[in-house]
């Protein structure tokens, strides 16, 4: 599986205080409830606010969840993004996050990374192994653990040196493993081992 690095790519500017996650509203295995409750608990005074590219069902669980924890003037829904303006908004955001509590291959992680956007990720299924353990190209934090993660963009929404750290380390680790000529040359490597 691969990512278009021309197409998701660092553009500039990032708007301060944004976090963008893409993920089924109102699937709770996507982990939103548990990113809605970590941006809830980050001090009142930390800009933060949230994009998440879903439509939430009208009336349903998530959105009476941002009524609940008065994140509406906080968290915004969009959908109907095309590609370019779904790879806009992950390159215009501080943080990315992915907060499954399960994951396969996880194509918004890659795409963030691909984007320089410093990501958070839950420590489940293939994240683990797209992000990588070391810290450098994205922080992981136990699934579930809305604490955690509340703590991981916090710290990275108050410290641009390290999230163009991740950043940068995330871009590259998409370039060497998840672009599609890395991922081409990875399959030709393979048949050839066959």
């Amino acid at each position: 599986m691969g990512v278009d690095t021309e197409l998701f790519r660092p553009r500039g500017h990032q708007v301060p205080g944004r976090i963008v996650a893409l993920c089924s509203a109102d699937v709770p295995l996507k982990g939103l409830d548990v990113l809605l409750r970590a941006l809830a608990a980050l001090p009142d005074e930390q800009d933060a606010h949230l994009t998440v590219v879903s439509k939430p069902a009208p009336g349903g669980k998530t959105e009476r969840l941002v009524a609940t924890l008065g994140l509406s003037q906080r968290v915004h829904f969009a959908s109907g993004l095309t590609d370019t303006g779904i790879a806009e908004l992950m390159a215009s955001a501080e943080v990315a996050c992915v907060p499954s509590l399960y994951e396969g291959f996880s194509l918004p992680a890659v795409e963030a990374m691909a984007s320089g956007t410093a990501l958070v990720a839950s420590d489940v299924g293939a994240l683990a192994e797209v992000v990588g353990r070391d810290g450098r190209a994205g922080v992981l934090v136990p699934a579930g653990d809305a604490g955690a993660l509340t703590t991981a963009i916090g710290s990275l929404l108050r410290d641009s040196a390290r999230r163009a750290a991740i950043g940068a380390a995330g871009r590259a680790r998409v370039e060497e493993r998840f672009s599609w000529t890395a991922t081409a040359q990875a399959t030709v490597d393979l048949y050839r081992r066959a």
